[in-house]
């Protein structure tokens, strides 16, 4: 039996497993939040548990989400984890689907992923998962990991990718 700090099945949950569901499907991602709820999170991390052979160490009591309205014409749904006990695992994901106000792109949305990583005994780092599954590390840190920091890192994040390609587009 495998240790509790030793928990595959937490990382590749978020950083794999639902991510990748998310990207491939997005608007069948927030129906079935919408739809089946919490029962959607528990039988997904289920399943990631049972492939990684850790069923007898699976925490879903405190898996849960909630939609957020936080900006206009969007979708924002914030995933809370079982608290991280490992470097690298996820405290919370959020999953959007932003209007696309750029021209560059022939799209109507763009969607994001983020999570809260705990880097340390008390630190948090905010990354980003992009579509083509690239990890980017947004450099925003707390040490006080609560659900509405979270949201306002993410938010503080959106406005600077906003300002830099502002930024590029004036070049």
């Amino acid at each position: 039996m495998k240790k509790l700090e030793e928990r595959d099945y937490h990382y590749i949950f978020a950083h794999r497993f639902l991510r990748d569901i998310f990207f491939d499907r997005p608007l069948l991602f927030f129906q079935r939040l919408e739809i089946t709820g919490k029962s959607f999170l528990e039988n997904a991390m289920k399943q990631v548990a049972n492939q990684c052979k850790e069923n007898d160490i699976i925490d879903t009591v405190s898996l849960d989400f909630e939609f957020i309205n936080a900006i206009e014409k969007s979708k924002f749904a914030i995933i809370t984890l079982p608290d991280p006990i490992a470097i690298t695992e996820a405290k919370y994901i959020a999953t959007l689907r932003l209007p696309n106000m750029s021209n560059e792109e022939d799209r109507e949305f763009i969607h994001k992923y983020y999570t809260l990583e705990l880097t340390s005994d008390s630190d948090y780092l905010l990354c980003r998962w992009s579509e083509d599954n690239n990890h980017i590390n947004t450099m925003k840190t707390t040490d006080s990991p609560t659900k509405e920091n979270f949201i306002k890192m993410i938010l503080e994040n959106i406005e600077f990718e906003k300002k830099i390609e502002s930024k590029k587009k004036q070049k």
